[in-house]
């Protein structure tokens, strides 16, 4: 009987942090501006949630560094929806960004959307997130650049995807929050 009353009350926490998530970050995508479109909230709360979901995956076997670190990150970043993706330092639009579907730099993350013109061959963070393909070890990878977080080369920890996929092996995990994994299944 006390396990089932912890489980609901794990359950109930998760929903409320869920929830807090959704009310606090939910508008973030929807700025203005240059090269920002509207409509990316939808985008914007979806990273969060996988991103929250994978680092609570039991099997996922995280460091506790690197769980730390992602999750503070994913506390205090900066989530955009653009087109095109812009340099924060200059302001200007980032070049051969053909194959970008996002760009991070610390504290901020970008998430690239369609332009409305079509362009349909270029990636888009947009088009990976519809196409319903895994793509943990992208969300993963953003939050490692967001962090700041830097090897003794002055590169990110997660340069080439070492960590996201070659460490974890996100490439293969699903990023969805489905039953099975809210519960710890």
């Amino acid at each position: 009987m006390m396990k089932q009353i912890e489980l609901h009350s794990r359950k109930i926490l998760r929903f409320f942090a869920m929830l807090t998530m959704l009310m606090f970050f939910g508008s973030q995508g929807a700025q203005s501006g240059p090269g920002i479109t509207g409509g990316g909230s939808e985008i914007v709360v979806d990273f969060l949630t996988r991103a929250d979901c994978l680092l609570q995956n039991s099997k996922i076997n995280w460091t506790d560094e690197d769980k730390h670190l992602l999750s503070e990150t994913l506390k205090v970043v900066k989530i955009t929806t653009n087109h095109p993706l812009i340099d924060f330092d200059t302001g200007k639009i980032l070049k051969n960004q053909r194959k970008l579907i996002a760009w991070a730099t610390i504290g901020r993350i970008q998430l690239k959307m369609n332009p409305d013109w079509g362009h349909k061959f270029d990636d888009s963070w947009e088009n990976t997130y519809r196409s319903n393909k895994i793509f943990s070890h992208h969300i993963i990878h953003e939050l490692f650049r967001a962090s700041g977080a830097m090897n003794a080369q002055g590169i990110s920890i997660d340069d080439a995807y070492q960590r996201s996929v070659l460490q974890y092996g996100l490439d293969k995990i699903d990023s969805t929050c489905s039953k099975r994994l809210r519960d710890g299944e």
